[in-house]
């Protein structure tokens, strides 16, 4: 999540929301990927600790969560989602691909047909279904 604070400070993360608004394609993996969202769980912040994160680029307003598909990962994340303190969102499973058109998840594909991407609100974890990646 430093990477965030280093963006802002050298005005990276406007020239970053400048080009997804042109269409260029914004990718990442792990904290790569969520720092894309408005908030997310993170143990990037304390060691071996899980903590919600909200300062987030915001170029998706919703929450996220890499390594979805621990057991760890998971329960915390939709906790934190049922409590309030992040907002709904989307679960990462190891092997999967959001693709995201606007704010909106177009497509979710999976590397091995198991793995997908599960959207989380205070009601629970549903299951994107997944193309499969070639």
């Amino acid at each position: 999540m430093a990477a965030v604070a280093v963006w802002r400070a050298y005005g990276v993360d406007e020239l970053l929301n400048e080009l997804w608004r042109k269409g260029v394609i914004l990718t990442g993996w792990s904290a790569g990927a969520v720092c894309w969202f408005a908030a997310s769980l993170t143990a990037s912040l304390v060691t071996d600790q899980l903590e919600p994160y909200h300062d987030g680029l915001g170029i998706i307003p919703d929450s996220a969560c890499p390594h979805f598909n621990g057991t760890e990962r998971r329960d915390a994340f939709a906790r934190c989602v049922a409590a309030g303190t992040l907002p709904p969102g989307f679960g990462f499973d190891e092997g999967s691909i959001g693709h995201f058109v606007g704010p909106e998840l177009a497509q979710v594909l999976s590397t091995n047909g198991i793995h997908s991407v599960h959207h989380v609100t205070p009601d629970g974890i549903s299951r994107v279904a997944a193309d499969p990646w070639p």
